[in-house]
């Protein structure tokens, strides 16, 4: 899984750093491309820990479970941050349920809820790691973008590898979270990141 994830990275920072060349309306083009990456990289995961996944492509369920997500985490930070913090951790095991359970997004997000209850604080410290590194990309990207002498070519490049690291990070962590609190199957955890 080492090089699938290195191609992961590689593949989102290049492909960041291009759309960041050719300018406005690109970010749409970025968030599918990154999703779909997401999900290749989340079963290539699943299935290096011993899960038989279903042929069906859940890649539309995945997806939808991102914007589900993702939106009610940033509604809970908007109102008191701590909510926000709060959906972040209880559903990072979502992922890998939805995907390694085949189930529908609701319900890999009760289960998710359900599973990370007795293990809030310890998958928390972890994903502070993961902010730390977003927030280290993201200020830094706003630092380098306000310097009128570094093109966008020289900012771009190890900024969009920073974002797409923690990009990987948070797959990781998902997959990690799942691989944790789920089902175990009878092949070896041991592969999951060789």
């Amino acid at each position: 899984n080492v090089s699938h994830t290195g191609g992961y990275i590689v593949g989102l920072a290049l492909l960041g750093t291009i759309l960041d060349m050719v300018g406005t309306g690109s970010n749409f083009v970025y968030s599918i491309a990154s999703a779909a990456a997401a999900y290749f990289l989340s079963r290539s995961m699943l299935s290096a820990a011993g899960y038989t996944l279903s042929p069906a492509n859940r890649f539309g369920a995945f997806f939808g479970l991102g914007i589900l997500a993702g939106l009610a985490t940033i509604v809970g930070l908007i109102l008191l941050v701590v909510p926000g913090i709060i959906v972040f951790v209880r559903w990072l095991p979502a992922y890998g349920i939805l995907i390694a359970e085949d189930t529908r997004v609701t319900d890999a997000l009760r289960t998710s809820w359900h599973r990370t209850a007795d293990s809030f604080w310890p998958l928390l410290v972890v994903a502070l790691i993961y902010w730390a590194i977003m927030g280290a990309a993201i200020g830094g990207m706003v630092v380098v973008a306000t310097d009128p002498g570094i093109s966008v070519l020289a900012s771009s490049i190890p900024f969009n590898l920073l974002i797409a690291a923690g990009s990987a990070f948070s797959v990781g962590l998902s997959i990690a979270a799942y691989l944790m609190l789920g089902p175990q199957p009878s092949g070896d955890l041991g592969e999951v990141f060789a």
